[in-house]
Order: C-alpha cells, then sequence, then structure tokens
C-alpha cells in the first residue's frame, strides 16, 4: 500500500470517529520463511502512538532448568498438603474416640487459638477478628454451649474446627453504656450543622463575587490552593475526604461547592479543568472499576438490611425519651445556630 493510501485512509478514520478513539493498525511482513506481525495504537485526533508491540519472543519447550524451581514449589506445596492431611487424620482419629476438641488437636500437634466473647459479626470488644471466614462465623454461631464441629476443609490445604465454650444471650444494652456514645455523636452531629450553616454563607458570598482571600479571612481560615488533582492522583489527597473530591471531579470551572471532610467542613471554588490524556483516562477508569463494583454492592446489602430489619423489628422512635437519655433539653435541641432560641412562627389571623 502507497503512503498516499495510508494518509487517506488515516483521514476517513478521523472523520469517521470525530477525533475521539483509538486507532489500532496491523499489519504483516515476511522475513525469509517466517511471517512478521506489526500492532501499532494511536489516538485518531493527533496520530500519537499510545502503544506499540515491537517484538515477539516465540515460544519453546521449557529445559529442565528453567522448570526447576516451578517444580520444586510444587513439590514443596505437595509435601506440605500431605502433612495437613496427616494431621487432619490424626485429629479425626483421636476426636472420634469421645476426646474433645483440645486433646485432639494436641495428638495431631495443631495449635488452638481461644478467642474472647465474640458478636455475631465477628467483633470482640468492637474490634473485627482478622483471619475469621464468614463460614467460621456461622459454624460458631450454629452451635450450641459445649459442642465442637468435625474437622471442615476451607480448601486449598486448610482446615479447621470449633468448639464453643459459652453462649450467653443477646440483650438491649444498658443506657449508661450508650449514654457517653450517643452524647458524643448527637455533640458531634450538632458541631457539623453549625460548621455546614457557615460554609453555605461563605459560599453565597463566593458566588456573588467577593474574593476567595477576603471571605476565608472574614471566617479566620486560610486558603489552600491545590493543582493538577486528577482521579490517579486523588489517594494522595484523602484528608480532604470523598466529598470533596467528589465536588472537585463533578464540577465546572467557576463552580463553587461545600463539602463535609474528615476534620470539619470546607468549601472549595474550581477554577479550571483540563481534559486528561487517553491513556491516562484509560488507566484511571479501570483503577476505579473495583471500587465502584464495592460501592455499589455494599449499598445495595446496606440498603437490604436496614429494610429487613425495619420489616422484623418495627422500631419506633420516641424523641423525648431519646432526649432524656443523652442529657439534652427540647430548648436546647430546638435552638438554632445563629441565636440562643429559635423563633417561634407566627400565627395567623
Amino acid at each position: 500500500m502507497s503512503k498516499d493510501d495510508i494518509k487517506a485512509k488515516r483521514e476517513i478514520l478521523r472523520r469517521e470517529l470525530g477525533d475521539h478513539g483509538l486507532v489500532i493498525r496491523l499489519s504483516t511482513s515476511r522475513e525469509g520463511e517466517n511471517l512478521i506481525a506489526r500492532l501499532e495504537v494511536t489516538e485518531a485526533a493527533t496520530d500519537r502512538t499510545v502503544a506499540k508491540l515491537v517484538s515477539v519472543t516465540p515460544g519453546h519447550p521449557a529445559t529442565l532448568e528453567e522448570a526447576r524451581p516451578k517444580i520444586e514449589d510444587e513439590l514443596k506445596e505437595k509435601a506440605a498438603e500431605d502433612k495437613v492431611y496427616e494431621q487432619v487424620q490424626k485429629y479425626d482419629d483421636v476426636h472420634d474416640t469421645g476426646a474433645p476438641l483440645a486433646q485432639a488437636a494436641k495428638a495431631a500437634g495443631v495449635q488452638v487459638y481461644t478467642l474472647g466473647a465474640m458478636t455475631k459479626d465477628g467483633k470482640i470488644n468492637g474490634q473485627q477478628v482478622q483471619g475469621l471466614t464468614a463460614k467460621m462465623i456461622a459454624d460458631a454461631f450454629s452451635l450450641s454451649q459445649g459442642s465442637e464441629t468435625e474437622v471442615i476443609d476451607l480448601g486449598k490445604g486448610e482446615y479447621y474446627a470449633l468448639r464453643v465454650d459459652q453462649v450467653a444471650p443477646s440483650k438491649v444494652a444498658d443506657l449508661n453504656e450508650v449514654r457517653p456514645v450517643a452524647l458524643h455523636y448527637y455533640q458531634q452531629q450538632e458541631l457539623v450543622k453549625r460548621l455546614q450553616a457557615k460554609a453555605a454563607d461563605l459560599q453565597a458570598r463566593l458566588k456573588k463575587g467577593e474574593p476567595l482571600d477576603k471571605v476565608a479571612a472574614s471566617a479566620g481560615v486560610g486558603v489552600q490552593h491545590l493543582t493538577g488533582v486528577s482521579q490517579s492522583t486523588a489517594q494522595q489527597q484523602q484528608q480532604l475526604g470523598e466529598r470533596f473530591l467528589e465536588g472537585v471531579f463533578a464540577g465546572k470551572p467557576g463552580d463553587v461547592f461545600t463539602a463535609v471532610t474528615p476534620i470539619g467542613v470546607a468549601v472549595g471554588r474550581l477554577t479550571a479543568v483540563q481534559p486528561g490524556q487517553m491513556a491516562a483516562l484509560v488507566r484511571d477508569v479501570q483503577g476505579l472499576r473495583p471500587r465502584l463494583d464495592m460501592e455499589m454492592a455494599q449499598s445495595e446489602l446496606s440498603d437490604m438490611v436496614a429494610s429487613g430489619a425495619r420489616t422484623v423489628i418495627k422500631p419506633k422512635v420516641n424523641a423525648k425519651l431519646a432526649r432524656q437519655a443523652v442529657g439534652v433539653t427540647e430548648d436546647a435541641d430546638q435552638a438554632s445556630p445563629g441565636s440562643g432560641r429559635a423563633a417561634k412562627p407566627a400565627k395567623a389571623k
């Protein structure tokens, strides 16, 4: 194909793609008895090379020296699995005679781990227990006090057995236990409300055209300028929080937004937006996909759990008792951020 033909085809591709997307070129040539293929990926708008296949190493049967490390690893793995299986058989033989879990484990030469009181979500004193699978936790809570499981195969040479020494019935937490937590949560929420009200006032002033430095100075805070923020560098700005970064990536030049951050409430103004390079955009999208999939799954699961709980428990809220529990009066709860008390609505005549 002549150079003019190639140039004409490139122009047709640009026109059809509207200067967007990627162009993949595959060409072949013969060198002696070998057929050589070449692959090149370019941007439709600039014809800039994004990826190029420059060489291919032909395959060949592995030599003994090349295969030796893999063979040794497989033999070691097989030996370890055989040893674990022998321990499982020894445990079963002793356990089947009526011996308790601790005695059978000692005879098999395996370690026994004792855990404290654990809740059904796999937490001890509010902390998630590491190393436990969902199946282990479900099996534990299916046992009665003093009961034990047989050896259970987790796959890949891993086994476990469980014993439940004691079962404590669930109960509603005592008021004195939850009072500090509830009061702290209430105080945090009230503080955030006041900060959000102040941030909304600053946001309104910025939208009217007041200089950013002047508005910040009036609130007694400094201005932090961020440049070059992208999806790939967002991890370096996690102290700003996801809400703030969402405001950055969802906005357009000139937008002013507020967001709750891990350390308070921030007011941001977006001054410029630069389009990303195609290769970087593809990399960012691929990097975000696992997190987005997980967030969607967690959100759907959370909604299902909350809906199911409301259906089964049918909770009722008593605002008066809730205020009494945390030591807050009804007057304080109705107070507005700017004044000591909320104004009463006027009666219609």
